[in-house]
């Protein structure tokens, strides 16, 4: 999308990868566009759950987070004796 890329990646073990620039997909899918759906298929498949792996995590906090402050509320409502 010409930003700066959002995260780096460091392997555990030996990794092969494949990288390719916009320009050399849109030209992959002007010239064999079977197999360009097939990269662009499966790209959005990973980025639907990433998505929804996020989305999991994020709920998770916001519900850890409407649990302490409702534990911070009640010990607000304390008073020593």
């Amino acid at each position: 999308d010409g930003a700066p890329r959002a995260a780096s990646v460091v392997s555990r073990e030996r990794t092969r990868i494949i990288g390719f620039f916009r320009a050399d997909l849109m030209d992959l899918v002007s010239q064999s566009p079977r197999l360009g759906l097939k990269i662009i298929y499966r790209l959005s498949q990973l980025m639907a759950a990433r998505l929804s792996e996020t989305l999991r995590d994020y709920r998770k906090v916001q519900q850890e987070l409407l649990i302490l402050q409702g534990e911070d509320q009640k010990d607000d409502g304390k008073t020593d004796t």
